[in-house]
């Protein structure tokens, strides 16, 4: 049965002179799952809204809709709980369609796992907007892929879409590739009969080969001449008439300049000593022991709130039982640190600061989604997504050895975390990264500890408890108890969520 039906559908803003997006047409049945994925700007929040709103002609959507927005602007409550609370309150309303935008950017890895189990007991339609590619990996039915003028929708999981996108990128290269080798074969012709017009010109028929003779079939060497070049002259146009296929554009290697590398090879860059961290009268962290080594890519995961952001923070400011390097160059970033200069360009706040080599610089910017037609513009008028980015690319190519990355991957999109990702592991440098993102984090970090208990452990040092099936559903049945309990204590279901999940 039908659950949203969309017909020639396209919006544009009413100063822009083409639409942000045009979708042909997309049929989605009852209880079908369809996730949207593009770049960010190009209408993905936008088709969901009207979506929502279901007062355009062009789309018929049947059934109660839910529809929770992308979340940015947060109360004294954490952005995970007010997201969680938001999609917890739609869910209660039971509706058909369940419209969901980037619910799980701000969601902690507990989080992440409850909203993976809802999105599965869902007996709905669910649309969601994501660039998560844990969340993404569950399973669905179509993908609507933003990024062109025109939208397409692929039929198939995620999964499907990015095989059959590899499998059209090399199909792509082979077809430039015989492109190519084709135009190289023509040239080679085309050299060939200029040189036998030249001899012809010069009457030096004796270089010419009896095949050569008998292809011209002429005995005037002017009109054999004249022949062989237009010849040639055909085949140039031929040449200049060929259309090059679309090529996909390859990610050049990365080549960071690090003049202190060779110095700290082997060296300690960070050393934290039995500090705790403690905000008002609360514990959050309590005796950490942390050595970083120098090149060395860590992660820090763990619950909101756990005190992850209070930590980099601690260590910045230098307390006695922390030690650094004292060749160490710190670069910060966090989503709500600003550093840029709004009377200078995009591109004078980035490159500017940097000693690194412009080609990386604009490999970078592109990456993240900056086309060059963006960089001369000033960082004032930039969106507050774009603002962040250029926060994030001004710190990447700082001229730091040692990079404390507070969350980046929130709110990219995945071509620009793809693009982050592999930016940083190339980097030469150290990194000490707090990251959400399972997917990101198992690519990039070398070691990965998470905050248990009040305390900085390292999981594949810390054995797990392993509880019995009846235990752990004891376990369940009380964590649903208490979610249902509006007066249920959000500590202790924190607490039980993360000994079933670690179980």
């Amino acid at each position: 049965m039908l659950a949203i039906q969309i017909n020639h559908l396209s919006f544009q803003f009413s100063d822009a002179a083409e639409p942000l997006f045009t979708l042909p047409q997309l049929t989605v049945n009852r209880r079908e799952r369809v996730a949207i994925i593009g770049p960010n700007g190009t209408g993905k929040s936008t088709l969901l809204k009207m979506l929502a709103a279901n007062d355009d002609p062009r789309i018929q959507a049947v059934g109660k809709i839910g529809y929770v927005p992308q979340l940015k602007d947060f109360s004294s409550e954490s952005g995970g709980e007010q997201v969680k609370r938001e999609i917890f309150d739609v869910l209660g309303e039971q509706p058909d369609i369940l419209l969901l935008d980037e619910p799980s950017a701000n969601l902690d890895l507990l989080n992440q796992h409850w909203l993976a189990r809802e999105l599965a007991r869902f007996a709905g339609t669910l649309i969601v907007v994501s660039h998560d590619e844990a969340l993404l990996a569950q399973p669905f039915d179509q993908i609507i892929v933003f990024g062109g003028p025109t939208v397409t929708v692929f039929t198939g999981d995620y999964a499907a879409y990015r095989q059959a996108e590899q499998r059209q990128a090399q199909k792509a290269e082979a077809a430039y590739h015989d492109y190519l080798a084709k135009k190289k074969a023509l040239e080679i012709q085309v050299e060939k009969r200029l040189q036998q017009a030249h001899r012809l010109k010069k009457g030096n028929t004796r270089k010419l080969s009896n095949s050569d003779k008998k292809a011209a079939g002429l005995t005037s060497h002017d009109k054999s001449e004249r022949k062989k070049a237009q010849t040639a002259m055909a085949l140039e146009h031929r040449i200049d008439r060929m259309v090059p296929p679309d090529r996909v554009k390859k990610e050049r290697p990365l080549h960071f300049k690090d003049l202190t590398a060779p110095q700290l090879a082997g060296h300690t860059m960070l050393r934290v000593s039995g500090w705790t961290v403690v905000r008002g009268k609360k514990t959050l962290i309590q005796n950490i022991q942390l050595k970083v080594p120098a090149g060395q890519r860590v992660a820090i995961t763990g619950p909101n709130q756990a005190g992850k952001t209070s930590f980099f923070k601690d260590i910045m400011a230098r307390p006695q039982p922390v030690w650094w390097n004292q060749l160490a160059r710190i670069g910060y970033f966090a989503q709500d640190l600003d550093t840029l200069d709004r009377g200078q360009t995009l591109w004078e706040n980035v490159a500017g600061h940097s000693y690194q080599d412009v080609h990386l610089i604009r490999n970078l910017l592109a990456g993240l989604g900056f086309p060059p037609a963006q960089w001369a513009q000033n960082a004032g008028t930039l969106s507050g997504g774009e603002q962040v980015k250029a926060n994030l690319a001004r710190i990447l190519v700082g001229d730091y050895n040692f990079l404390l990355l507070d969350e980046p991957t929130n709110y990219l999109d995945l071509k620009a975390i793809d693009a982050l990702g592999t930016f940083l592991a190339s980097y030469p440098g150290t990194l000490l990264l707090i990251s959400h993102d399972q997917t990101f984090t198992q690519r990039v970090a070398q070691q990965i500890y998470t905050i248990r208990d009040h305390r900085l452990v390292d999981p594949e040092r810390t054995a797990p408890v392993h509880l019995t099936s009846e235990t752990k559903l004891l376990l369940q049945h009380q964590i649903d108890a208490l979610v249902a309990d509006p007066e249920a204590d959000i500590a202790e279901i924190r607490a039980l969520r993360r000994q079933l999940a670690e179980a």
